[in-house]
């Protein structure tokens, strides 16, 4: 591996960290921020529930599908000009979103927004592992986790100020706007601190592997999405069908290329970089949906302000700060016992949240829901940092870059697939909460009360009432109340129920930590 220059000193290399970290700041405190304001954007662009999953998943998709190409492209023509190629790009596109006029424009903002995301991400880890020698890699994990626990804890809040203070005027847009002065000084800062890597080797261009990859990745997330809004037609069940054999394809036209391969498949024959993949995917399918999820149901059905929704996910912030920052410079000796407890912590935060939920219902407080993600968070905290440095511990320098990409890809595909799966359960359970047995006002002609309450919960866009609701008879405080009300009941045992899918989740992952390896090989 040669570089050019290395840095000379450990202070040079920690400043250089620090800003490559940045990058990974600026992309998660985006992803933070957006999942906070869904609704808000949704209202404010007449969006669907389909459209909303996609002002997150938009970003994730593009972002997974570029992330290993993108951990390529830097070991072949430069990780740090590949890296300032991305931070360019998502800066000008940060500025795109901000000033999309229409959900359709917005979404495809989100989608390139996240191609150029996927070019910096993979180029951090990759330089990491240039700056810093293996035993000194808990000083690297340091820096970066503190910056990333900075975005962690930052973005709920800033989401929240920024989408009810109405900064000058421009609502939601101002967190896109954000991006912009801090993409500027870390493009600046990179250029005079970040030296240039590359291998000694320059592997070639893999067009037919990116290709596939793109394919293989669109057919899994896209009917995830859209399924539920498009009533299931066979044609996206064609799709989900076809993944298994075009995957079988990519992974022999991989082995093919050796060396030149875009996704080198060489690594997923160690296993602590294939089980430690497996994990993260299950760890981080969850993580995101049950954000999601409860954003939905505080937002939408109890009308909570972004703010209040940004103090209720706070705590999970916190604990990332806190155990993270703790743990940072023990990753190290961390092995699949922390990560086994670390899984175990998440699914019981998950549990005590959905027995909130179903418990206090519209009366559950930010500060129990906060209290909840702590010990959430603090699981998560023991468990990303730790199997980063369990899957990237065996990796070739060579392979840098790629694995880089892949490992952020697996972060990205979970959680798009999470949120896939989850809003699918949620809406499906929401719809058949508001079909069941319904408290229906006095006076009230109780088919109309009935059909009103069914459409409103199985449309489309919560905020346009349904034409069944519009009508004389179910006009009246006392009918509104009732709608409310079964609005939110409906949502709480959705929102229930779906949480105690999550915590399966993070059991499985917790039972499957046997599969890493029982200690450092050397």
């Amino acid at each position: 591996m040669t570089t050019v220059p290395a840095p000379a000193v450990p202070r040079r290399a920690g400043l250089a960290m620090f800003v490559l970290a940045f990058a990974s700041f600026m992309d998660l405190l985006d992803v933070g921020i957006v999942t906070v304001v869904v609704p808000v954007i949704q209202r404010d662009l007449g969006a669907t529930y389909a459209q909303s999953q996609w002002f997150v998943v938009a970003y994730v998709l593009a972002f997974s599908i570029v992330l290993v190409v993108g951990g390529r492209l830097g070991d072949s023509y430069g990780r740090r000009r590949v890296f300032l190629i991305g931070v360019t790009g998502f800066t000008v596109l940060s500025a795109c979103c901000a000033a999309a006029p229409t959900a359709g424009l917005f979404i495809a903002a989100r989608l390139l927004q996240g191609a150029f995301g996927a070019l910096m991400t993979p180029q951090v880890f990759a330089m990491m592992q240039v700056l810093f020698r293996p035993e000194q890699r808990g000083t690297g994990f340091l820096i970066y986790g503190a910056v990333i626990n900075l975005a962690q804890i930052g973005a709920p809040l800033l989401g929240g100020i920024l989408a009810t203070q109405d900064l000058l005027g421009l609502g939601w847009r101002a967190i896109f706007l954000v991006n912009v002065p801090i993409g500027a000084a870390i493009a600046v800062a990179a250029r005079a601190l970040v030296g240039e890597s590359r291998p000694d080797r320059r592997p070639a261009l893999d067009p037919v592997g990116i290709v596939l990859i793109a394919v293989v990745t669109a057919l899994a997330v896209v009917p995830l999405q859209q399924g539920r809004e498009a009533h299931w037609p066979w044609w996206l069940f064609a799709m989900l069908a076809a993944v298994p054999p075009l995957l079988a394809v990519l992974i022999r036209y991989e082995r093919k290329r050796g060396p030149d391969a875009v996704l080198p498949t060489s690594l997923f024959r160690s296993r602590s970089f294939s089980a430690a993949g497996l994990l993260a995917m299950l760890v981080l399918s969850s993580v995101i949906s049950v954000n999601l999820v409860l954003v939905w149901f505080t937002q939408l059905a109890l009308g909570w302000t972004p703010m209040r929704t940004a103090a209720g996910l706070v705590g999970f912030a916190v604990a990332l700060v806190a155990v993270g920052t703790w743990g940072a410079k023990r990753v190290p000796s961390f092995g699949r016992g922390t990560v086994a407890t670390g899984a175990v912590l998440m699914a019981a935060g998950v549990g005590l949240l959905s027995v909130l939920v179903d418990l206090a219902g519209a009366a559950v407080s930010p500060l129990a829901v906060s209290a909840a993600l702590f010990v959430s968070g603090s699981g998560m905290a023991l468990v990303v940092g730790t199997l980063v440095n369990i899957q990237l511990r065996d990796v070739p320098e060579r392979d840098a870059g790629a694995a880089g990409g892949i490992l952020s890809a697996v972060f990205q595909f979970a959680g798009a697939v999470g949120v896939g799966v989850a809003a699918a359960v949620f809406f499906a359970l929401v719809a058949r909460g508001g079909s069941q047995d319904l408290s229906v006002p006095v006076g009230t002609p109780q088919a109309a009360f009935r059909t009103c309450v069914h459409d409103q919960t199985t449309g489309p866009n919560p905020f346009a009432p349904a034409d069944s609701c519009r009508v004389p008879e179910l006009r009246g405080p006392a009918v509104a109340a009732a709608l409310t009300g079964a609005k939110q009941r409906a949502f709480a045992d959705a929102t229930t129920t779906t949480l105690w899918v999550q915590a399966g989740v993070l059991l499985l992952a917790a039972a499957l930590c046997r599969l890493l390896p029982a200690r450092r090989s050397e």
